[in-house]
Order: C-alpha cells, then sequence, then structure tokens
C-alpha cells in the first residue's frame, strides 16, 4: 500500500471520497499509458522492426524504470 492510502485510512475519509481519489489515481496514472497504446495502434504499420537488440538502451531503460519508481520514497 501506498503511504496516500494509509492517509486516506488516517483522515478517516469516507469511502465515496476514498474512491474518488483512487479513481483519480487511476485517470492520471493509466491515462498516458493508453495514450502511447493508441499512438502505437495507430502508427504500427509506418515502424519499422529491424530486429536489432540494443543493450545500453535496454540498461538505460531500466534505470528510468527503477528512478521512477523510487520517487514515491523520496517524498514520503
Amino acid at each position: 500500500m501506498s503511504i496516500w492510502t494509509f492517509q486516506l485510512v488516517a483522515t478517516e475519509a469516507e469511502v465515496g471520497i476514498g474512491l474518488a481519489v483512487l479513481a483519480g489515481y487511476a485517470v492520471i496514472y493509466c491515462l498516458p499509458c493508453l495514450i502511447i497504446l493508441a499512438v502505437g495502434l495507430i502508427a504500427c504499420d509506418r515502424v519499422q522492426w529491424h530486429g536489432k537488440r540494443s543493450i545500453p538502451v535496454a540498461v538505460i531503460w531500466i534505470l528510468l524504470g527503477a528512478a521512477v519508481l523510487s520517487v514515491p520514497f523520496w517524498l514520503s
């Protein structure tokens, strides 16, 4: 559970408010993914896959993912 979930419980927020907050988080976090998915589906015929794998690029993406994952720990 995230720190925000504990804060909702600690403030004794009503169920409706809690669900609205969780729905807001879902929209904020899911909307960019859905946009990227839609762009990918629209442009899939124009994207060419050459079958090349880039280890350095994969490592960079993993490190960026770890950095994003650590942001909530910085904020608490």
